[in-house]
């Protein structure tokens, strides 16, 4: 239905099947990415504003953006901690 990857304290990907979004899965993936590490951090795509707003929902706030190439494409991505991490944090 979908996995999630983290490297320290960093969730590196997470996807979720078109299928099988709206369900629970990603909820249950980002659980199980914070009972491993409560100060995870993330960068997510700009353009996926349906991410931005789950993550959101979840404490997360954005705390900077970068961009990247990606395959020939420029991708800005939006850096993201959870409140109590990012109150230390300055844009």
């Amino acid at each position: 239905m979908g996995f999630a990857a983290l490297y320290g304290n960093q969730l590196r990907a997470m996807f979720v099947r078109r299928d099988a979004r709206g369900k629970g899965v990603g909820q249950a993936l980002l659980d199980a990415a914070r009972s491993e590490n409560t100060e995870l951090v993330l960068n997510v795509a700009k353009s996926n504003v349906g991410a931005i707003r789950f993550y959101a929902r979840n404490g997360f706030v954005a705390t900077g953006e970068n961009s990247r190439m990606y395959r020939e494409t420029s991708v800005t991505y939006i850096q993201m901690k959870p409140t109590s991490l990012a109150a230390n944090t300055r844009l």
